[in-house]
């Protein structure tokens, strides 16, 4: 019986990875983008328009995005534990210790999400001389 719950438990984790990760690659494709880098790369140019600073705010935006990724399943499986103890105390502390572990990795999360916005919109301007422009993230 625990081999079976561990077995549909690692399925059910697997399904969920692969369906929010064919998700997340889905918003981050740009087929315009990939059409002018392709372009910029049968001309000869390096990076094209793609500073380094934006290069790296995509890379920041998508770890970000695998980090969410990874809460939900913390989530989703402290809640089915908490389901599964039937009663158990020790079961249900340690379910709720797991959401709570979750959250606060959550938080740090969307904190680390915050200050990459902050500083990156901060370079925006400076590069830009001072104008306001559209935010990098």
């Amino acid at each position: 019986m625990k081999n079976l719950k561990k077995l549909s438990i690692s399925i059910f984790i697997l399904i969920s990875f692969v369906f929010s990760m064919s998700t997340v690659g889905a918003q981050m494709i740009d087929s315009d983008a990939i059409a002018d880098q392709a372009n910029n790369f049968n001309s000869g140019a390096e990076f094209g328009d793609a500073s380094i600073g934006s290069v790296l705010a995509t890379a920041i935006k998508a770890f970000l995005s695998f980090l969410g990724i990874i809460f939900i399943i913390l989530i989703i499986y402290g809640g089915f534990r908490w389901m599964t103890a039937r009663g158990n105390e020790q079961q249900v502390t340690e379910a709720k210790q797991s959401i709570q572990r979750a959250v606060i990795g959550l938080i740090i999360i969307i904190a680390a999400y915050a200050i990459t916005f902050f500083v990156f919109e901060a370079l925006n301007q400076v590069n830009n001389g001072g104008a306001s422009g559209s935010p990098i993230l």
